[in-house]
């Protein structure tokens, strides 16, 4: 046999055996593909998932194909060690290039996930959630052997959602996402977050309830929505950077409306870095260039602390109101504002605070902080003013932007510019000011205290020298110097009850006052002493100067602060008896007088008679010097 005819038959059989492989394959990945083998294969999986996870898993269907790389699973129903219902996929559908095994690489090329819904619970601050046995069944344990890398070029979820409830602290969360979009491009993580629904409800009344002065924002009530993208531009073991390039959320259950938010981010193990922030409300823009942040770390005790660079912004405080502060409603004078910001977990401190108006004839400088933000009854806020300089008639404009009653609105234009320095106090229902007025009258340092419980406003005000008849629209009244103590009823239910018996629009309350010093026309009164209570329609007061013998007395009423000028006034004398004590000290005062009159007439006497001897001495000497001369 040649080599011809061997080389032939060789070729045959070599060709013989492909063949056969070949049909091996076909039947092989007709066996794979068939609904049979996939059945049996889902079974096969799903018992021994369930034997991992020890608890019941179910799968309604499989499908894959070896071509085409993928593996679909449809109605996946997986439950907690409790049998309760805790995960459930309409689909999820896997695309992977298998190639890549022989590389040591799982790549993933897509990943869609379709109908995602997941019951998650808590019993207890010390029992592990429903879900942890699933995170410690494919906890990742070190072997030996050939080390994979993992890459995923695309991830897309779908109406997906997640219910988290905690019976300690009996919270319902909800979590629902419209879409996640994951997509990896030349090392470039992206991911867009679409149609973000956050809703919890901790049970319990709202914060407002039977207080409608306050905010509708309530951690315990939340209904937020959103929508978020972002880009990874860097990821490794030891640090991340990425850039928010949009991301906005709206609270629909306090009007809280966040419409922007862009920031770039580097994260390094227990620290944050944030760059370029830019927040934005409807009519507010705040921006700071960096800020950093230090988490806590439990193991190494440190504490959780932050700082940022100097915020600037303008700002509409109207943006706060329903969430916040109701009674800023109407508040839409647009205001700039500065200020760098840092604390820890029990102090937020605020440094070179600067606001002001766009015209600046409202300027404050301030420095402050919040301290205690870890316990409710001790938080305490504080702030130090240095200065606050008001021009013009800012003072009105701002108060108007207020619904409340207006008193003594006609003063405010007779105290011209105002400067203001001192310091203010928040506490646990009670807040406290104190300071000195600058004005055109004259100077006052006061204290006011507002205490939320009581609904009774207190203080103290004094004054070497303040031109009190500029105030009142009284000439003829100069300048006074004072001490006063002042008591008014603030709550709107007792005021109500009052004015609808009585009438009127005057405020509550009583003023207590000791004049020093007070000039009326060219009259010099020292030591005047006046009392003022107002019932809220009618303010009645009485103005007393003490004499010897004889008490001025000044009686005055008025029903409308902005016409105090048309006051009725009813001057009146009361004479009296010495008393007692008068008449003790007049006899003291007597015999001193006495005493001094007999002390004066002996020293008289005294210098009297030396005056004679001195004459008399002189006398002699002149006589025995005459004598010897003869």
């Amino acid at each position: 046999m040649n080599v011809k005819n061997i080389t032939i038959r060789s070729l045959k059989v070599l060709l013989g055996i492909l063949v056969f492989v070949a049909l091996l394959l076909v039947a092989a990945l007709v066996v794979v593909h068939s609904q049979t083998f996939q059945r049996r294969l889902l079974k096969e999986a799903t018992l021994a998932l369930a034997e991992k996870l020890e608890t019941n898993v179910a799968i309604d269907s499989v499908s894959f194909s070896l071509f085409h790389q993928f593996v679909h699973l449809y109605g996946v129903d997986i439950e907690d060690q409790q049998q309760r219902p805790m995960l459930q996929l309409d689909t999820l559908s896997v695309n992977m290039a298998l190639r890549s095994l022989l590389q040591n690489e799982i790549k993933i090329n897509h990943v869609q996930l379709a109908g995602m819904r997941a019951q998650l619970y808590k019993d207890s601050v010390n029992t592990p959630a429903n879900f942890q046995f699933v995170i410690d069944a494919f906890k990742s344990k070190k072997k030996k052997g050939r080390k994979f890398t993992f890459e995923m070029q695309r991830c897309r979820l779908s109406r997906v959602m997640v219910h988290y409830q905690t019976k300690e602290k009996p919270y319902d969360h909800d979590l629902q996402l419209s879409l996640i979009d994951y997509r990896n491009k030349r090392k470039q993580h992206s991911i867009d977050i679409q149609g973000i629904v956050y809703q919890n409800d901790n049970h319990k009344p709202h914060r407002r309830t039977g207080k409608p002065k306050r905010g509708y924002f309530d951690e315990g009530h939340l209904d937020v929505h959103g929508d978020v993208h972002c880009v990874i531009d860097h990821f490794d073991k030891d640090s991340i950077h990425a850039v928010l390039t949009s991301a906005s959320f709206l609270d629909q259950a306090s009007g809280l409306d966040l419409q922007s938010l862009t920031l770039s981010a580097t994260v390094k193990k227990s620290d944050i870095y944030l760059h370029q922030v830019e927040i934005c409300l409807p009519n507010t823009k705040l921006t700071f260039d960096e800020a950093q942040l230090h988490l806590p770390h439990a193991a190494s005790g440190e504490k959780l602390s932050y700082q940022t660079s100097t915020i600037t912004g303008t700002t509409l405080l109207k943006d706060i109101a329903h969430p916040f502060a109701p009674v800023l409603g109407q508040f839409s004078i647009p205001l700039a504002l500065s200020v760098d910001l840092s604390g820890d977990a029990e102090t937020m401190r605020f440094r070179n605070v600067r606001v002001n108006t766009t015209d600046n004839k409202l300027t404050i400088a301030a420095v402050g902080d919040i301290q205690k933000l870890n316990q409710k009854r001790a938080l305490t806020v504080n702030f130090h003013v240095n200065p606050m300089r008001a021009k013009g008639n800012v003072v009105q404009r701002i108060i108007n932007q207020f619904p409340v009653k207006k008193f003594l609105m006609s003063q405010l234009n007779t105290l011209g510019n105002i400067t203001y320095r001192g310091n203010f106090h928040v506490f646990w229902h009670r807040e406290a000011f104190d300071g000195t007025l600058y004005t055109r009258p004259g100077n006052l340092h006061f204290t006011l205290n507002l205490n939320e419980d009581t609904k009774y406003l207190t203080g103290h005000i004094n004054t070497d020298s303040i031109r009190l008849g500029q105030l009142a629209s009284m000439p003829q009244l100069g300048k006074i110097a004072c001490t006063a103590d002042f008591t008014f009823d603030y709550s709107k239910p007792r005021t109500a009850l009052v004015r609808k018996r009585l009438g009127g629009k005057l405020p509550i309350g009583n003023v207590t006052a000791n004049v020093q010093e007070a000039n009326y026309k060219k009259i010099k009164i020292k030591n005047l002493s006046a009392t003022l209570k107002s019932n809220g329609a009618i303010a009645q007061g009485d103005v007393v100067l003490k004499g010897k013998h004889i008490d001025g007395l000044c009686s005055f009423t008025f029903t409308n602060t902005d016409s105090i000028h048309k006051m009725k006034v009813k001057p009146s004398l009361k004479f009296h008896k010495l008393t007692d004590e008068d008449k003790a000290l007049k006899a003291q005062r007597k015999a001193e007088k006495a005493a001094a009159k007999e002390r004066r007439k002996a020293e008289k006497a005294a210098a009297k008679q030396l005056k004679e001897q001195q004459k008399a001495e002189a006398k002699r000497k002149k006589q025995e010097a005459e004598s010897a001369k003869e």
